[in-house]
């Protein structure tokens, strides 16, 4: 029997086919006690460590030592004896099952009887040189890990949102870049959790909008609530589970507020499993910034006269205060206005040049049964071939508007937009409609010029600008 073996440490030497293409030589040639060598079997592990501090299993090694222990084999030929086993408990299984029924031990060509007390000596000598390497490959590979840490350098897994850039000539790994479209994703993701979204509703539109996953699968809630916690998004650099002092060597996704806000509000106990969104009262925190410090802005009860009052209040320095009812009035009569134009689709994917072909084809097909009814009206076509042509061209104008829906722009958006509108944006709720006043405008909110002391109706220091 044959075997090869290999691990992902590139300086152990030989490949596996490389392995048992010499063991094939050898056995064509070679004789054992006299009889010429048969080949029963060929077993194989590609990438799979032979010590102790091994974390896969070896399929082929487990099917060898079956066949051992059937006593169907008379000899075990490896490239070298490390390829066996680096685990001093597993070499010494294997030498007592080879020696109890009378096999043999085959490394590098040469012929070893576990029964005969001098071949046994320096097979345990060769073993004991494959288990000091072991542990010398684990020490080395901690203190580069180690090392690795404290400069800051990534190691392991390649995150979705991120890429590697490799050098042209060795192919090694030279640094981790940001992939920027799936970057996107990754802080859409944590703005509408941390608006209050469920990390279900998200996956839900995500795989609406033909966003695919980092193993180009469909997106799952309790994964997305898994990926974005990871410290990795805001630059940390974590070893052995602890979150070090040194920044990482990649450029953050996210911010470390945001990161820190992500687990406290994912890991929170009292946290419901399904989040619908409802908490979420006021459309503008957190969408909206101040007109003066470019601070975050906040909802506050303000008491008044005629009774306790909402107002949007700056947070970072209290530059501005403006009345919420107003200013939403405002914000939503811009919103429906631009959710109602015709050119909305179009314009939300002029930078997904994928949606965009698709949209002009549409139009295209569109065109074509408008011709037609057209024709029929001057008798130039009959309502049949009319019928036809509308057969053979709605289930493509269908599919093709699947395609035209721009993936980088949530659902509820182009789902809300249209003559209705206004009805749409009605049923949903608030967490909804921040995530469109997010996709469509960027609002800041100036102080507001009082008149005798009393607020103006004129909102024109809210200022607003639409995204396209």
């Amino acid at each position: 029997m044959l075997y090869g073996r290999t691990s992902l440490d590139r300086s152990e030497g030989r490949s596996v086919d490389a392995q048992l293409t010499e063991l094939r030589r050898w056995a064509a040639h070679a004789t054992i006690d006299g009889r010429p060598v048969e080949v029963v079997a060929e077993l194989r592990d590609d990438g799979r460590s032979a010590s102790r501090y091994a974390t896969r299993s070896r399929p082929g090694w487990q099917q060898a030592q079956d066949l051992i222990l059937d006593g169907r084999v008379d000899a075990l030929a490896v490239w070298e004896a490390s390829r066996a086993s680096r685990d001093r408990s597993v070499w010494t299984a294997l030498i007592a099952a080879l020696a109890d029924r009378g096999a043999v031990f085959v490394a590098g060509g040469k012929v070893h009887d576990p029964a005969d007390p001098d071949d046994g000596f320096m097979l345990d000598l060769q073993a004991g040189l494959a288990v000091r390497e072991a542990g010398v490959i684990s020490k080395r590979t901690l203190r580069g890990k180690a090392s690795c840490a404290a400069a800051g350098r990534p190691h392991g897994i390649v995150n979705y949102g991120y890429g590697i850039e490799h050098d042209v000539d060795t192919g090694r790994p030279i640094r981790r870049l940001i992939d920027l479209e799936q970057a996107e994703v990754v802080r859409e993701i944590a703005r509408r959790l941390l608006a209050g979204e469920s990390a279900s509703s998200i996956a839900r539109d995500l795989n609406a909008r033909g966003v695919r996953n980092a193993r180009g699968g469909s997106w799952v809630g309790g994964n997305i609530t898994q990926m974005i916690q990871r410290p990795a998004y805001a630059g940390l650099r974590v070893h052995q589970g602890r979150t070090l002092d040194v920044p990482g060597t990649w450029e953050p996704i996210l911010t470390v507020d945001q990161h820190r806000r992500l687990v406290a509000l994912l890991t929170d106990p009292s946290r419901k499993s399904v989040r619908t969104g409802e908490h979420v009262r006021h459309l503008l925190v957190g969408v909206a910034t101040c007109g003066v410090c470019g601070g975050r802005i906040r909802a506050l009860t303000v008491k008044r006269k005629t009774g306790p009052v909402v107002a949007y209040n700056c947070a970072a320095k209290f530059c501005v205060t403006r009345l919420a009812a107003e200013v939403d009035k405002l914000v939503e009569a811009v919103v429906l206005g631009l959710l109602a134009r015709e050119d909305l689709a179009a314009a939300l994917a002029a930078d997904d040049p994928t949606a965009s072909a698709a949209a002009e084809e549409v139009a295209r097909l569109k065109a074509k049964i408008e011709q037609g009814r057209r024709m029929v009206a001057d008798d130039r076509l009959s309502l049949e071939s009319l019928a036809d042509i509308e057969a053979r061209t709605r289930p493509r104008i269908a599919e093709l508007e699947r395609h035209a829906r721009p993936r980088h722009v949530p659902a509820v958006v182009l789902d809300t937009a249209g003559p209705d509108a206004a009805r749409r944006w009605a049923a949903l709720p608030v967490a909804a409609h921040r995530e469109i006043v997010r996709v469509l405008m960027e609002i800041k909110i100036h102080k507001s010029v009082r008149r005798n002391g009393a607020e103006p109706p004129d909102l024109r220091s809210i200022e607003i600008t639409p995204r396209r």
